[in-house]
């Protein structure tokens, strides 16, 4: 079985290139003014495959170290309900329920007063980046059918010529 140290290493190592290429996509997309590398064929599907990965790796990741290593300790908890010293909270010590996905890690106290350590607008993120990896392999394929020597769609029609 894989430890969580080493799970937690490889993950950190898969944000470095997935924030590198994103950086490198904007800036081309500044410098070029051009959103894709390629408009031709099924590059554009292809690219938004690959930066929405990216974008996906690089906000989940991070997710997971919020609050990491919560279990047993009340510190993290307090600190997002605003309260830094333990007599000043909920009663009690919390229990730290988590989920991979939708990425959560909620505090509960036994007072039923709960806090989500992870913000909701990572989720979106998140979301997007896989809503974005869905469409791009949709356009591909959709761009590789038409492409395709053959296909009633790419044949020229009643007199057209051919170049």
């Amino acid at each position: 079985m894989i430890s969580s140290d080493t799970l937690f290493i490889v993950a950190n190592a898969a944000v470095l290139p997935a924030v590198f290429l994103l950086g490198a996509k904007l800036v081309h997309l500044l410098a070029t003014r051009r959103l894709w590398l390629s408009p031709q064929g099924a590059r554009p599907g292809v690219e938004l495959t690959v930066l929405s990965v990216c974008l996906a790796v690089a906000a989940y990741v991070p997710g997971l170290w919020i609050g990491f290593g919560t279990k047993g300790s009340a510190e993290a908890c307090l600190r997002a309900l605003g309260n830094p010293m333990r007599d000043e909270g909920p009663a009690g010590e919390p229990t730290v329920v988590e989920r991979l996905f939708p990425l959560s890690r909620e505090c509960r106290w036994s007072d039923d007063t709960r806090i989500d350590l992870v913000p909701l607008w990572l989720n979106v993120v998140i979301s997007a980046a896989l809503a974005g990896i869905v469409i791009g392999l949709v356009l591909t394929v959709l761009r590789l059918v038409r492409g395709r020597p053959g296909n009633p769609t790419n044949t020229p029609s009643e007199g057209e010529q051919l170049k």
